[in-house]
């Protein structure tokens, strides 16, 4: 009898390295596994997990790292991540679904559904928006994240907040990328979803409707986590400096989360992998039912308007080996191309996570990368991504033991910009502490209030649930500087983003007198100014309206205008670059 052990051997050998697919494919988990764990070494993340799919099946999936730099419980597939900004291709899915329920489709006008009560900053936007306008960033209405602090901005009260949120970009024509637009999206999607009968909530809907058809189980919402789970990665910060992680505290990732649609979903990699294959199935869940229509699919993939690269970092041959480039933006997705075959993937970063999902619709293949800590520019999730895609190709990966930690580098050169908070200086106040400490108001923002800590010995500004500490900017002399910078550290109780830059506004002629406030931070595009209740609250305004002048006319076009700005009003917010890339 023939001797059948060493094949017999081999084959189990393959079957522990590699998951074996037709045509003699095999995926050796053991080489991708050290690949995985030597960037996860370099770039020193607190978490780390990763999932690859291909035809329907997981071809890979695991965990790295600590859930808790405390408790030092280890990642697995199952661990929870912040998905962030991969929440809005939820959002688009459960949008398309629900408007099946009514005559409209996504090129309708949201007012044809809303009436009245749908309102933009001008008339233009509010009478033409489309509901697909909205899903693809089309408004061109500005992000205005501070505003997303006040606390008396709710789902409930946004319809009414929105017509106060000027922009100075142009309807349909510029990209805009907006958090607040996809709020909106939700807000819709819990009247389309009859929450005024039976008080459904976005969260609930995309449980019914997503999660549970497709047997997401364990995916769940910053709104409503138990923030004590065992099973939930911690999301850290780095703020003074590398590998020096700080928490962020529950309250301030629950807060964020209250316009859900946008970035609120918390998940596995192991239910990601699940959405993967929702949409490379064509809206099917794993056990082949058709949970959204293969049309509805198709929709959601379709390029709708163009946009810069992101992920791709300008990756192009001949100087890296391959092209990889984001062309347009679908609904909740971005489209592009990936060794010349289809893309459709997203990025998302939030407070303390990071996430990025890929796929190759042509080729059923799907990636998803969910962490904790920082990713600057993509420079662990995308080599990460591209390994593991080559690797379902069965093409040699163009990245190595070593390019997973060097990335862009060796084909580019260009530095990331790494910024931490400064440290307190013994830079003195340009004026009295008395002059500063006031409230501060704009239409849009409402009040703003400054302060003096006699604990801190610092001015700080309270705005919404958000405390700051201000600390001087480091700057030039007082006699050759038009302005004094301040950096907004975030402090207890929620210690929200710290923002810069953020500066207060002299009186022309009484150059020893405050009259507002401007916080470039809010919005880097269109400054709110907040003016000093009071006797000065005249002058303010009257500079607010040099500066922003088409706020006093009927600006119906939604085009680009003309503003004056001093020296400082493009300053970035170099904390949000941070978190968010």
């Amino acid at each position: 009898m023939r001797n059948n052990r060493p094949a017999l051997m081999f084959f189990s050998l393959l079957y522990t390295l590699g998951s074996k697919y037709g045509d003699g494919f095999v995926f050796d988990q053991e080489k991708a596994t050290k690949m995985l764990q030597t960037s996860f070494n370099c770039h020193s993340n607190p978490a780390m997990a990763v999932a690859l799919v291909k035809d329907g099946e997981i071809l890979y999936s695991r965990g790295f790292g600590y859930t808790s730099l405390d408790k030092k419980n280890q990642v697995t597939d199952e661990t929870l991540f912040g998905i962030a900004s991969i929440t809005k291709s939820f959002s688009a899915a459960l949008f398309l679904k629900l408007l099946q329920n009514t005559n409209l489709t996504i090129h309708s006008k949201v007012q044809e559904l809303l009436g009245d009560d749908f309102v933009l900053s001008d008339n233009v936007r509010t009478q033409e928006t489309t509901f697909l306008d909205m899903l693809s960033h089309k408004t061109a209405l500005l992000a205005n994240v501070g505003v997303r602090m006040d606390t008396s901005l709710t789902r409930d009260t946004l319809f009414s907040r929105v017509p106060l949120l000027k922009s100075n970009k142009q309807f349909r024509v510029d990209f805009v990328y907006n958090n607040m637009v996809y709020a909106i999206i939700g807000r819709i999607s819990e009247i389309l979803g009859g929450h005024a009968q039976n008080n459904k909530r976005w969260e609930d809907l995309i449980s019914e409707h997503l999660f549970e058809p497709l047997g997401m189980s364990k995916s769940t919402f910053a709104t409503r986590i138990d923030y004590s789970r065992e099973d939930r990665a911690i999301p850290y910060i780095e703020l003074d400096g590398p590998g020096i992680f700080t928490a962020v505290p529950s309250e301030l990732s629950r807060r964020w989360a209250d316009l859900c649609a946008s970035g609120s979903i918390i998940s596995s990699v192991k239910d990601m992998a699940k959405w993967l294959n929702f949409h490379l199935s064509g809206g099917k869940s794993g056990s082949s039912h058709q949970v959204l229509d293969q049309r509805l699919v198709k929709e959601l993939h379709k390029p709708r308007v163009s946009v810069k690269g992101a992920t791709s970092l300008g990756i192009q041959a001949p100087q890296f080996p391959t092209t990889i480039i984001e062309t347009s933006y679908a609904l909740g997705l971005r489209i592009g191309h990936y060794r010349g075959s289809r893309l459709v993937a997203h990025t998302g970063g939030t407070w303390g996570y990071k996430s990025y999902m890929a796929m190759l619709p042509s080729h059923n293949v799907g990636v998803i990368i969910l962490m904790s800590g920082r990713d600057s520019y993509y420079r662990q999730r995308a080599p990460i991504a591209h390994y593991l895609l080559d690797s379902a190709l069965g093409i040699e990966p163009y990245i190595d033991l070593t390019t997973i930690c060097s990335y862009p580098k060796p084909w580019a050169t260009k530095e990331s910009v790494l910024s931490y908070r400064p440290q307190r200086t013994n830079q003195p106040f340009d004026f009295n502490i008395e002059e500063y400490e006031g409230t501060y108001s704009d239409n849009a923002f409402g009040d703003l209030q400054i302060d003096h800590n006699s604990t801190l010995q610092s001015l700080v500004m309270l705005y919404g649930w958000g405390v700051w500490e201000l600390i001087v900017w480091p700057s030039t002399p007082k006699k050759d500087r038009k302005e004094q910078r301040f950096y907004g550290k975030g402090i207890e109780p929620h210690m929200p983003p710290d923002m810069y830059p953020l500066h207060f506004i002299r009186h022309p002629e009484k150059k020893q007198s405050i009259v507002g406030f401007k916080a470039n931070a809010f919005e880097r595009s269109r400054p709110p100014i907040f003016c000093k209740k009071g006797h000065m609250r005249k002058m303010c305004e009257e500079i607010k309206a040099t500066i922003y002048p088409e706020d006093k006319a009927d600006h119906i076009n939604g085009s680009a205008v003309s503003m004056v700005h001093d020296k400082g009003a493009f300053g970035v917010w170099i904390l949000l670059l941070r978190f968010f890339f």
